[in-house]
């Protein structure tokens, strides 16, 4: 296990290609400081049929905005694209029916066709991710 003196010096002078968080994130915990009273019962069990159960795991830890961003995003994501999607479809309508309106074009009509068609534009982009 790491000691809280050699982690500076080994994010230091690594050589090797994994970032700081890969090194951290890969750190063996022990889950005695996790679950205390069921590693009891875990150890007084194998103790009693000598079965080979290490109470010492691997698993990368997630940061608490991440999990935090991960909840928003799956609610947002598929709102964000309905929403875009419809600013395409209502603004696709404008652009497309620009050639019917009543000549001569007024500076007014002119500048709402162009917004709608620069407003289509970007959505699609974003709604393309």
């Amino acid at each position: 296990m790491l000691s809280s003196t050699a982690l500076p010096s080994l994010i230091t002078t690594s050589t090797s290609f994994m970032s700081t968080f890969d090194l951290l994130s890969t750190t063996p915990i022990p889950l005695t400081s996790l679950f205390p009273n069921e590693m009891a019962s875990i150890t007084t069990f194998s103790s009693n049929f000598s079965s080979t159960i290490s109470p010492v795991t691997t698993f990368p830890a997630v940061h608490p905005y991440i999990a935090y961003a991960r909840k928003i995003y799956i609610w947002l994501v598929p709102v964000m694209v309905s929403v875009l999607t419809i600013a395409v479809i209502g603004n696709g309508l404008i652009v497309i029916s620009a050639p019917w309106l009543s000549r001569p074009i007024n500076p007014y009509h002119r500048l709402c066709v162009s917004l709608a068609a620069a407003d289509t534009w970007a959505a699609s982009l974003l709604v393309t991710g």
